[in-house]
Order: C-alpha cells, then sequence, then structure tokens
C-alpha cells in the first residue's frame, strides 16, 4: 500500500457499534462478529489493489486463495443466518458451502456479500427474538462419519467469529507473507492474543499504539480530537477484559493436517540422557515461549538464526503430547509459528539429531547448504 496509515474499521461500522457497549449478550457477539467482517469488507475496498491479488494462489497454502478465504468465512455466517430465518427447529449443515463463486473472484462482489451479512447480523440484533442465543440448533456434519449434536444459536454466532479470525490469519500469511501487503496489527489475530501480548509487553503493542494514532489523526476514527477513545474503541477494550472472552480463544489454531512432530534446533548437541527440563535460549527466555518450528519451516530458521553455524543438533518433539500448550502466532513476515508456552521436557522429545554442513563458501552465501542437508534427513526419514 502506498498509504502509511492503514485502513480501519467502517465509520458506518464504527458508529453502529459504539452504541452496542452493554452487558447484553447478543449485542456482545454480534459486535465481534461485524468487527471481524467488517474487517473483510476493508481488506477488499481499502487494501487490496486488484482481482488479481483475491485469486493468487498461496505457495505456502497450497490451493488457497484471499477470495477463497473471505468467500468460506462468510459462509459460516450465512448458513447460520439462513437456518434462523426459517421455521423451528432450526437445522444446520456447514457442508452445504458454496465453492467457485464470483464472491471469491472480485473485489466489489466481496464486499457486496460481506456487508450484506453484516445487515443480517444488525437485524438480528434489532429483531431477534428474546433468549435467541440459547435457542437449540441441530447440527449435522460428516467427519467423514455423519453426525448428529445439539447445540445453540449463542455457540454456533461465537464459532463463526472464530471461524473467520482463524482464516482471516491465513489471508495474513498470504498477503502479508507472500505478497509484501501491508495488514493492520489487528487483522487475523484474536483479541485473546492481543490481550496477551499487551500484557506480555511485546513490541507488537507499540506499532498496534502508532496505528490507532494514525489512523485517528487521519480519518478520525478510533481516537477522536482530544486523544479519547471512542464509544467503539472503549467497548473493544471492555470486551478483551470481559470474562465471556474465554469463548474468544486463540485462533492461530493448528494447521490441517496438523503435524505429527514439530521441531526445536539446539545449537549445540544436548546431554545423554536428555535433561529434565531443557534449559531456554536467550530468545526464548526474552520472548516467554519456546520457539519451534514444523517441518517446512526448518530451512528459513537455519538460515535466519544458524547462518554462521556448521552444526546444530534437531530435537523431534512429539506435537500430540505438547500440542495443548502450544499457540500458532503469526510473526512479522505473516507466517504462522508454533510457540510452545510451557518448559520443554525430556519426555517431549521423540528423537534428535545432529545436522552438519559443510562451511560456507563465503559471507555472501553463510545462508546455503543448509538445504541439501534437510533434504538428506528427510530423505531418511528422520523428518517428517
Amino acid at each position: 500500500m502506498s498509504s502509511n496509515c492503514p485502513p480501519h474499521m467502517s465509520a458506518q461500522t464504527q458508529d453502529d457499534l459504539g452504541s452496542a457497549a452493554s452487558d447484553a449478550p447478543l449485542e456482545q457477539i454480534i459486535f465481534v462478529s461485524i468487527a471481524v467482517l467488517d474487517q473483510g469488507v476493508d481488506l477488499v475496498n481499502n487494501v487490496l489493489r486488484d482481482d488479481e491479488q483475491m485469486v493468487y494462489d498461496s505457495k505456502m497454502l497450497p490451493g488457497s486463495t484471499i477470495g477463497k478465504h473471505l468467500r468460506h468465512a462468510r459462509d459460516y455466517f450465512d448458513l447460520l443466518l439462513s437456518c434462523l430465518s426459517r421455521p423451528k427447529p432450526f437445522e444446520l449443515n456447514y457442508d452445504l458451502r458454496s465453492r467457485n463463486v464470483p464472491m471469491e473472484t472480485s473485489r466489489p462482489i466481496a464486499a457486496t456479500e460481506l456487508d450484506r451479512t453484516i445487515k443480517q447480523l444488525r437485524d438480528l440484533q434489532e429483531g431477534g427474538p428474546p433468549g435467541i442465543l440459547e435457542e437449540v440448533v441441530t447440527l449435522e456434519a460428516v467427519t467423514p462419519f455423519k453426525q448428529v449434536m445439539q447445540t445453540t444459536v449463542g455457540r454456533e454466532l461465537w464459532f463463526a467469529a472464530l471461524h473467520a479470525i482463524h482464516h482471516w490469519s491465513m489471508i495474513r500469511l498470504i498477503a502479508a507473507g507472500e505478497m509484501g501487503i501491508e495488514l493492520d496489527p489487528s487483522f487475523g489475530i484474536a483479541p485473546s492474543t492481543l490481550q496477551h501480548r499487551g500484557q506480555e509487553g511485546i513490541t507488537t503493542k507499540a506499532q498496534s499504539q502508532q496505528f490507532r494514532e494514525c489512523r485517528g489523526k487521519k480519518r478520525g476514527v478510533f481516537v477522536n480530537g482530544t486523544g479519547q477513545r471512542t464509544p467503539a474503541r472503549a467497548f473493544l477494550d471492555e470486551l478483551l477484559t470481559h470474562p465471556g472472552r474465554a469463548y474468544l480463544t486463540s485462533a492461530m489454531t493448528e494447521p490441517n493436517p496438523a503435524p505429527s512432530y514439530i521441531y526445536k534446533i539446539l545449537p549445540t548437541a544436548p546431554a545423554t540422557p536428555l535433561p529434565g527440563v531443557f534449559p531456554l535460549s536467550d530468545l526464548d527466555r526474552t520472548d516467554g515461549f519456546i520457539h519451534l518450528s514444523v517441518h517446512s519451516q526448518l530451512l528459513r530458521t537455519l538460515s535466519r538464526f544458524f547462518a554462521d553455524s556448521e552444526e546444530v543438533s534437531l530435537l523431534k518433539v512429539d506435537y500430540s503430547i505438547v500440542k495443548v500448550e502450544i499457540k500458532w502466532e503469526t510473526i512479522k513476515s505473516g507466517e504462522v509459528f508454533p510457540h510452545l508456552y510451557r518448559d520443554l521436557t525430556a519426555s517431549d522429545v521423540a528423537g534428535w539429531k545432529t545436522l552438519r554442513r559443510s562451511p560456507p563458501e563465503s559471507s555472501g552465501s553463510s545462508g546455503s547448504g543448509w538445504e541439501s542437508v534437510l533434504e538428506a534427513t528427510a530423505t531418511e526419514g528422520w523428518l517428517e
């Protein structure tokens, strides 16, 4: 983008949502849903330059495009709202999604479809019957075995919002990580993750503040002329500390399919036998979590952090053991990495291997050599 200030929540949405600052659960859920969908509207109206960017085929997520993720996330809201428009008993099937539709390839059509869903959510907020969130919905799914279960309207609205954030995170990977498009720091990040980063004092807090100030000064959105927060900003801040935020678990969910193993690179060989708890690196200690990589990320990690090393050790971590404490989080490049929020122990490690390469020929090619080492290790069947 040519502008120094990324796009923002639309003025109409900000004004509409400003009145939602109450304790009504329906208003809170719809507030979050509209705010998330409005990020998609802003993306296609103000961030993407042309329809070619809608259909760019991701190299990191084969088969994925920005347009497909927008359509897919919208479909879940659309199917739920369509279900609620029919007489009871409410029956819902998320497998009945549309594919290969104009919304995937056209920015104007995508904006129109997202706006239509936002209007339907506003209509539900204004005209929905009392107790709508507790209404029972029969959900049918194929997993691949047919499953039928009971849920509620409230739970499915929360799910649709979280599901959309998850797909916005993949849009971030494609747009920022592969196409170099500048996005708002909050795009594709769950509110609980934003709060966690604020509590931990990670540098993105300052970046987010700069974006908010930039927006406020340029467009009069989140910050008014006196530097005070607008109603929408104040309500979102309140929402992040509300007990109900437990529903907003981190949207940086595991890849599909989930990896069997993830990897930790050590500069030296571990002790024998393996230590009960592995010592933290300086970077892990500073960041407050343990940096890990999936197989496809090892080359980038080695080239960045071990470019001058001729030998490292690679721990093979059983993902099924650590997955509960793993958060899949977006780094500055837009790529999503696994971060472990507890100690790494010997019982987590399925094995380890020393990787050696030939000395780099010159400082200008210091990151070379690791690719052939990883290819050989994968050929042996050790990397999965």
